[in-house]
């Protein structure tokens, strides 16, 4: 068989395969990712192109590198067997289309699709309405897209940096409660860290843990818990889309890059679907009027007395009192014990799940009797009617 109609099959089969995605990505990428999927990516674009030698050539130095790596194993399986036969589509071999082969389809057509759907310079996620000075990078998860996104926080704005391949729940998304093998949608922080020492191998190169269930997820009778990011066993690379019992999983290569963005009880990181980017001045335009909505309770708050009272709901729950119990603090002696919030170190966040919340964390120093004292706090604020009120406030 002539080299030329060795090409045609392998790229007809690779094409069939991606059918449902617009071909080779855009020469123009704004972020960075693994560089073994930047070689997978290039042996697709070599077959692509027609070029089996460099094709050949790149995925044998790919899997000396990672021999481990599933996908790539499969492709140079395709680029042997088309020599010999014909082949009707990716994985095309004498096995039947098992499950495993299906799942590695999947994953190929969502790199592929990652890196065509990058968004280009001037978008921005929509969630990330205010970042603090030291805070210096930021997570988002698009469950639909098997991907992990890293932001740089530039200014207050979040700047896309590098993006990964992730695994998800086998189940999908939204979880709702312990074993149903869902990942949690929300807006999440990075609590700690787990070292690979302290872990079985099934965790990889080691582990970080989420704040699931969250205060919402709790109001909302969500139950489970063990959501982390993690890694993989030794003996894998990557693991299918949909696989996991909930945590987002990541190659081993892709946690240590994760692990140097992370502060931890401080990073957030946005879970949602298909996850909206917009342009920088809508982004600019929406965020306003929820930054100065917050100002405005905070005003009230370092001010002390009755005047914060209107910015909560009657359903809220502070400091783990329900609104009517918690409207007895309010005395004037309230004034003597008002709290400063730190303005430099608030985040804001929308919830990708639910367009009417919002999420705040913020540092809080205490005046009068409590001088000199610092706590972390959080909010969640829920929209009811033309405003949005505090629905959750308490420790972090």
């Amino acid at each position: 068989m002539s080299n030329v109609s060795f090409a045609g099959l392998l790229r007809g089969a690779l094409l069939c395969a991606l059918a449902v995605v617009a071909w080779w990505p855009a020469a123009s990428q704004a972020a960075s990712r693994s560089p073994a999927e930047t070689e997978l990516l290039q042996v697709i674009n070599d077959i692509s192109r027609g070029d089996l030698d460099a094709a050949s050539t790149r995925v044998a130095a790919l899997l000396k590198a990672h021999p481990q790596y599933r996908l790539a194993q499969l492709v140079q399986a395709d680029l042997l067997m088309a020599q010999a036969r014909p082949l009707a589509g990716f994985g095309n071999g004498d096995a039947p289309r098992n499950e495993r082969l299906m799942q590695l389809r999947d994953e190929l057509l969502l790199r592929v699709r990652a890196a065509r759907e990058t968004p280009g310079p001037g978008k921005v996620p929509a969630f990330f309405v205010s970042l603090p000075p030291d805070l210096k990078h930021a997570l988002m998860v698009d469950t639909e897209r098997s991907r992990l996104y890293v932001f740089r926080n530039n200014n207050g704005t979040p700047e896309l940096v590098a993006d990964f391949y992730t695994t998800i729940g086998k189940a999908g998304a939204d979880k709702l409660f312990e074993g149903d093998r869902r990942t949690p949608l929300g807006v999440y922080f990075v609590t700690g860290t787990r070292p690979k020492k302290s872990l079985t191998d099934f965790y990889g190169a080691g582990a970080f843990p989420l704040n699931y269930p969250n205060e919402w997820d709790k109001l909302m009778g969500r139950a489970g818990s063990g959501i982390w990011i993690h890694g993989v066993p030794s003996d894998t690379y990557a693991r299918p889309p949909k696989d996991s019992d909930g945590c987002v999983v990541v190659s081993n290569p892709d946690l240590e890059s994760i692990s140097k963005f992370l502060q931890f009880g401080q990073t957030p990181v946005v879970i949602g679907r298909n996850l909206q980017w917009v342009p920088l001045a809508d982004w600019q335009r929406d965020r306003a009027p929820l930054v100065a909505r917050f100002k405005g309770w905070a005003s009230d708050w370092e001010k002390g007395g009755e005047g914060v009272i209107r910015h909560y709901s009657r359903l809220a729950l502070v400091d783990g009192k329900r609104y009517a119990d918690w409207l007895t603090r309010f005395s004037a002696k309230d004034n003597e014990e008002a709290r400063g919030v730190d303005e430099a170190s608030v985040t804001l966040i929308r919830d990708p799940a639910m367009p009417h919340l919002f999420v705040v964390s913020f540092e809080q120093a205490g005046r009068g009797k409590q001088a000199g004292t610092k706590s972390r706090m959080r909010q969640y604020w829920l929209r009811e009617g033309d405003d949005w009120r505090i629905i959750w406030q308490g420790q972090a």
